[in-house]
């Protein structure tokens, strides 16, 4: 019985704990709810917001399109003016010819001289086929063909005089040009041409004890003993020519040495020649050590 008794007590206590435990979380949501109040959106309002960020998302979307699609285009612009602008260029510029003919003019004139030298001539050259040549230029007045002292054969070149100064530097325009198979060679026999500049000419060293020798340089391939001793006659006799030659070649290194017979006369005069125009190159002339003695 008392067991009983004590149980139904205990089962009419429970309830009431119960009953103070919903009591005080009623009380705690209603604290909770006036220090929080909610906010309660209608659905009309939350579907309007919805609506207006979408259209601001769109309106952004949009202008970023159009900032793109412009920026595109202002590359396009500044490309089609870049590309314009050598075009313009072009037009304006004066249309080239085709083709450039380019044309030998007439040599300066010589001033000194009407004489020319000619050389790599053919050997069935005359004054008549000569003037049919050069026919163009002038009057051929003078030939003087240039043979070989021992055998008195020609040797393919001569110094040829025209009427006038003006008629050689025609003459001089020519060379090159194809005379009876041969590319004939044309040059100012003496003197320099009308506004040449005056070349340097290198000083001579000291003549040293003994020199009866000129060292001469710079000299015409087509250059020979006799034009050489035409060119110091006023000097005195030569007595000995010696070409410088290419040991392997043999070719002509265009200088030799130049000696005279009574060097005390003719030396020092054959000297002052120095930078003088030598079959249209000015000569360079220099004294030469004499050799030592073998014995």
């Amino acid at each position: 019985m008392g067991k009983e008794k004590k149980e139904k007590k205990e089962k009419k206590v429970e309830p009431e704990v119960e009953k103070v435990e919903k009591k005080e979380k009623k009380a705690k949501k209603e604290k909770k709810e006036k220090a929080e109040p909610v906010v309660e959106v209608s659905p009309k309002k939350e579907k309007k917001e919805k609506k207006e960020k979408k259209r601001k998302a769109e309106e952004k979307e949009e202008e970023e399109v159009a900032a793109v699609v412009e920026t595109k285009k202002e590359k396009k612009s500044k490309k089609s003016k870049k590309e314009a602008e050598p075009a313009a260029v072009e037009e304006e510029a004066e249309p080239e010819p085709a083709m450039k003919v380019h044309t030998k003019a007439p040599a300066p004139v010589a001033e000194p001289t009407c004489e020319v030298f000619m050389g790599n001539l053919s050997f069935q050259i005359d004054e008549a086929s000569l003037q049919d040549a050069f026919k163009e230029c002038g009057t051929i007045t003078n030939c003087k063909w240039l043979e070989h002292s021992d055998t008195g054969k020609f040797k393919g070149c001569g110094f040829i005089t025209f009427s006038s100064p003006d008629e050689a530097g025609k003459a001089v325009a020519m060379d090159g040009t194809d005379v009876l198979g041969r590319a004939i060679k044309v040059d100012f026999s003496q003197g320099k041409p009308a506004g040449a500049k005056n070349r340097e000419v290198r000083p001579m060293q000291a003549k040293p004890d003994g020199c009866n020798t000129l060292f001469a340089g710079n000299l015409s391939f087509d250059i020979d003993d006799d034009q050489i001793k035409e060119f110091f006659k006023d000097c005195g006799d030569i007595s000995s020519i010696r070409w410088l030659t290419d040991k392997e070649t043999q070719q002509f290194k265009g200088c030799g040495f130049v000696e005279f017979s009574d060097p005390d006369a003719s030396l020092d005069k054959a000297a002052a020649l120095n930078g003088q125009n030598l079959l249209g190159r000015s000569i360079r002339l220099d004294y030469a050590a004499p050799r030592a003695s073998k014995w």
